[in-house]
């Protein structure tokens, strides 16, 4: 799909049968919330991302959960090594001041008080702030490898930044042993 060429999505195909959505930018913020800081169990956080999306939820709960899942990450204009760049170096819950702040400064658009815009509208936004807003250099910061950096200060100085920003662990106690334990074993390889 082409911002350009095309109009934006306000209906999801399922089984042949189109689901309305809801796709103003606030809704998907707070499903964001809700999918990654969501503390409830699976099948309460799913109901509730179903509900905050679909007006009528589908009867294909399995299709309509993948659906709204390529909405929301925009599959059809996402690579993957952009999806993977992108990985905890924001938060929309977190960072939102910074992100107010970097819409209102490079597009003088006031998200409080804007009336409504598409969620693909503001992920493509949000992809091309510019560097010289503060969200933008809050994320540099969190993707900076402490490894590559060779000035004993500078790495001192970044070490700091990167506590001062740093995001919330939000996985699972298995994916953090997972990931130390694959951690753990390559250093032995």
């Amino acid at each position: 799909m082409s911002l350009l060429t095309e109009n934006l999505p306000k209906t999801i195909k399922i089984n042949g049968s189109k689901y309305k959505i809801n796709t103003d930018f606030r809704i998907w913020l707070k499903f964001a919330n809700i999918l990654i800081h969501g503390k409830q169990e699976i099948s309460i956080k799913t109901k509730s991302l179903l509900s905050l999306v679909y007006p009528i939820i589908p009867e294909d709960i399995e299709t309509a959960i993948q659906e709204m899942l390529n909405f929301f990450f925009d599959k059809n204009n996402m690579t993957k090594s952009s999806e993977q760049n992108k990985k905890n170096i924001y938060d929309f819950e977190k960072d939102s001041e910074y992100i107010y702040a970097a819409f209102k400064q490079q597009y003088n658009v006031d998200l409080i008080d804007i009336e409504y815009m598409h969620w693909h509208q503001f992920r493509a936004m949000f992809n091309a702030i510019s560097d010289d807003t503060q969200i933008y250099k809050i994320m540099q910061i969190r993707s900076m490898d402490l490894g590559s950096i060779k000035d004993k200060e500078q790495k001192k100085h970044i070490r700091k930044l990167k506590l001062k920003y740093m995001l919330p662990d939000n996985r699972s106690e298995e994916e953090k042993e997972a990931e130390f334990s694959a951690c753990f074993a390559s250093a032995f390889i």
